[in-house]
């Protein structure tokens, strides 16, 4: 979904899945700080959607 501009064309709820998904990766990367590749996750996401970069940032 973030990394294919394509998909989010498919569902008119995209940016509410997105955002969801967004806060999952929040929840686990809080949960597991230790954990390398949630956070590694957050940082590929971040460069590949604007958004990700934006909704990260504002928590």
């Amino acid at each position: 979904m973030f990394a294919d501009p394509h998909m989010r064309e498919l569902d008119e709820d995209s940016p509410l899945v997105a955002r969801t998904c967004v806060g999952i990766l929040r929840r686990e990367v809080t949960q597991n700080p230790h954990e390398p590749e949630p956070a590694a996750l957050v940082g590929r996401l971040s460069i590949a959607d604007d958004n990700v970069h934006r909704w990260w940032s504002q928590h």
